[in-house]
């Protein structure tokens, strides 16, 4: 019997990567063997401390909400463009295991 997948939810994180400033992780969605969203992220700072929670929905959208009050400009400016790497490489990822 041949199935298809027509939807499955991944968690996918940067924790391999022992260079990383911070941790990420989410749960991505993938429908018809596209990426279709992320949610529940999560971005922690090298001490585990949580930093922000976020969420990418199918129409591109993004919302960041920032845990800690203390980060500076520059902080959050790389937590955002984390956010937007982590995306990215979801899609990447994604589509890349569904072929």
């Amino acid at each position: 019997m041949e199935l298809k997948k027509e939807s499955m939810t991944v968690t996918l994180t940067n924790e391999a990567d022992e260079n990383r400033e911070y941790t990420i992780r989410g749960a991505v969605h993938v429908s018809d063997g596209k990426y279709a969203s992320a949610d529940n992220g999560s971005v922690f700072d090298t001490t585990g401390a949580y930093v922000a929670n976020f969420n990418a929905g199918q129409d591109e959208s993004l919302s960041i909400r920032y845990q800690d009050g203390t980060l500076t400009d520059a902080q959050r400016v790389s937590v955002l463009n984390l956010i937007q790497d982590f995306i990215a490489s979801a899609k990447a990822e994604v589509n890349e295991a569904t072929e």
